[in-house]
């Protein structure tokens, strides 16, 4: 049975940890995302943001008109999983299950390597 002494205390407890919260969110926040497995929207935001700049310079069927299936899988695997869905997506190269980079690089490869010309280039929504 809980006693008013105890809900008292706790109260205080909860008023300590309002104002440290209040104080100095980044910190809390730093400690309880690893606990919960949960990131922050901003940090996805500004890491597709970094992946989308690093994609803008990649052409991939400039790069495969030039390079073999083996050397444009190579070069696929330099990317990250959450990059290659990108170009999946930006290139409009299917829906694919894949898991791994490298048999998602392979996938990429194989595609790009039958379709010579990006036959959405121009392709109106």
């Amino acid at each position: 049975m809980i006693d008013k002494k105890e809900f008292q205390t706790f109260g205080r407890v909860l008023c300590i940890l309002g104002e440290s919260f209040a104080k100095d969110p980044e910190k809390w926040l730093e400690k309880l995302n690893p606990l919960l497995n949960e990131e922050d929207k901003t940090v996805d935001k500004i890491e597709i943001k970094e992946s989308t700049e690093r994609l803008k310079d990649f052409q991939l069927y400039d790069v495969a008109k030039l390079q073999t299936i083996e050397e444009l899988t190579l070069t696929l695997k330099q990317f990250t999983l959450d990059e290659l869905r990108l170009i999946l997506k930006e290139y409009k190269l299917g829906y694919s299950k894949l898991k791994s980079v490298n048999s998602l690089a392979e996938y990429i490869a194989d595609q790009a390597k039958k379709r010579t010309t990006d036959v959405f280039q121009h392709h109106e929504k």
